[in-house]
């Protein structure tokens, strides 16, 4: 009896290991490493790009979010300058802080956190527009949708994380809060905003290992977790025991530096930690995930964005290519996806 006992925890250690094996063969394996065919960091005047939080490839051209500088830059793919929109300050048309941004048919607006506002200008004609003045409930600098003048922020610090405006009009906040020792945790709240198949709003928090669907209307539809992700897994287990010693001022860690939707594909620029502690961090694995007609996710791919750069935080995406800036050379790198 004892020697079947022994036999089956043998086979027991055995199939563990195995498996160990296996999960460890699909780690390498499924981790493709993409070097950067191009890149963009002195421009065509001369002038650098310093601190990139925001970039959309829209019309054959790049859309740039250069904070430190105030500014917007449209570039050609050849890194070509063509116009530069925004200058410092705190009047029409001016920045203090150049945030995430946004283009809705002609119209480009840029989230200028430290003004309040929402800044709009013309592509077409170059020319400055309006603004939206959110003084009255504080914005934050997050990605935000423009469908049809309504706009969708992110306001963690009003009733609700998800705010629908008409202008600058209130018009209904929604979304749930996320909590922490059973108080609002609001840091962690922040979402990123996205609009799927042009009905939906697909919001991401950013220290939580799930998006969620909305209708336009701000009603929940579903509800879609990618905890198991495995550099996720890693990064999410590590804050959460780390901040167990300190549940009351649990800060805000971090799961994803940048996102980017495309058509069904879910871009998510991962930070993560290759040791067993939270002070290493690199940021230089890329997810994308495919979102099916029922909103699950169909298919799941990782991406090494460079062998030599550890650190991005702004990434956008066409058909073939992804671009991704990073600090540490303060380039813009393109990658080239089959």
């Amino acid at each position: 009896m004892k020697i079947k006992i022994k036999n089956k925890v043998i086979l027991y250690l055995l199939i563990i290991i195995i498996e160990l094996i296996g999960c460890q063969h699909e780690k390498r394996k499924d981790l493709i490493l993409i070097n950067p065919i191009d890149s963009i960091g002195v421009l065509s005047d001369s002038s650098y790009l310093s601190t990139v939080y925001s970039m959309i490839l829209y019309d054959k051209k790049l859309f740039v979010s250069d904070y430190r500088n105030q500014r917007i830059i449209e570039l050609t793919k050849s890194s070509e300058k063509i116009h530069t929109f925004g200058t410092y300050g705190h009047g029409p048309g001016e920045l203090i802080t150049s945030g995430f941004i946004f283009i809705n048919g002609d119209s480009l607006y840029v989230i200028d956190e430290f003004n309040t506002r929402i800044n709009v200008f013309n592509i077409k004609t170059k020319r400055y527009l309006k603004n939206y003045d959110f003084s009255k409930y504080g914005i934050r600098n997050s990605n935000f949708i423009v469908n049809n003048n309504i706009i969708f922020l992110s306001t963690p610090y009003m009733n609700y994380p998800i705010s629908k405006f008409y202008g600058n009009k209130l018009i209904k906040s929604f979304g749930k809060w996320i909590f922490n020792n059973g108080l609002v945790h609001k840091g962690r709240s922040i979402r990123k905003i996205f609009l799927l198949r042009n009905k939906y709003i697909l919001a991401i928090p950013e220290s939580e290992p799930f998006f969620e669907i909305y209708d336009l209307n701000g009603n929940l539809l579903s509800e879609i977790q990618f905890n198991y992700i495995q550099y996720i897994k890693q990064r999410y287990k590590l804050s959460e025991s780390e901040y167990k010693k300190d549940i009351k001022n649990r800060k805000s860690i971090l799961l994803i530096n940048d996102a980017f939707l495309l058509k069904e594909k879910l871009y998510l620029l991962l930070i993560h930690n290759n040791d067993n502690s939270l002070k290493e961090i690199q940021s230089n694995i890329l997810c994308v995930l495919k979102i099916a007609n029922d909103f699950s996710i169909s298919k799941v791919d990782y991406f090494q964005l460079s062998n030599n750069l550890t650190y991005f935080t702004a990434i956008c995406a066409d058909t073939n290519n992804i671009l991704s800036y990073s600090p540490e050379t303060n380039k813009i790198y393109t990658f080239k996806v089959k």
